[in-house]
């Protein structure tokens, strides 16, 4: 990284199939990476790590997120992803333990290791850049990381969000301005500055709010 001067990445998973030098995708790495400030999209996602790294400049420290399943009754959506999460943001740093994470889906036998902690609570911003018509649009929302330990057997970081209002008109307007699976995640309210950010790119900044 150091090397070629860049400030994020992007990595596919599937391509690491064990081949000399390149066995397992380095989920602790990329963990420990975005500590120290860099952006990253999981699955080739360079807008993802574009937005991560946003609000490593806003906020002091971004996070990879994906929204995986919805609880429709408590409004609330369970975020998790293969293994990537900054350690910064742990609820507690001495908790942070290195893990092995089999890789079974990629091929028997192939596995790694991630960093497991679960997120302090409090609240959150989130952030998407969204392919437009003419370039990128920024889609915004706030919620709130939960006090709620993660899910139990899992290998990976994962934690609940509570969004305000109803979760379904949340990802009703979040789906049609084009919203993709994966977002940056920063602590407090960042919105106003990625407003400013957005009018200085000259590129429009929406936010999905309690009526979506």
């Amino acid at each position: 990284m150091a090397e070629e001067r860049l400030n994020g990445l992007g990595i596919n998973f599937m391509a690491f199939e064990g081949a000399e030098g390149a066995e397992a995708i380095p989920f602790a790495a990329i963990s420990k990476l975005m500590a120290e400030g860099l952006g990253y999209g999981g699955e080739g996602d360079i807008l993802c790590a574009a937005a991560v790294l946003i609000l490593h400049g806003l906020a002091g420290a971004g996070n990879f997120v994906e929204m995986f399943t919805t609880d429709y009754r408590n409004d609330r959506i369970f975020m998790s992803h293969m293994g990537e999460s900054n350690p910064n943001l742990a609820r507690d740093p001495k908790s942070v333990r290195l893990a092995r994470k089999e890789m079974s889906l990629i091929k028997p036998g192939l596995a790694t290791t991630s960093l497991l902690f679960q997120l302090k609570p409090g609240p959150v911003t989130l952030l998407n850049l969204a392919p437009g018509r003419d370039g990128l649009n920024f889609i915004m929302a706030r919620g709130r990381v939960l006090a709620k330990p993660w899910f139990p057997g899992l290998d990976v970081p994962n934690f609940m969000l509570k969004i305000p209002g109803r979760v379904e008109n949340f990802l009703t307007g979040y789906s049609r301005l084009g919203g993709t699976h994966h977002l940056g995640l920063a602590y407090g309210d960042q919105r106003p500055a990625l407003r400013l950010l957005a009018e200085q790119l000259g590129r429009p900044a929406f936010e999905v709010g309690e009526e979506g």
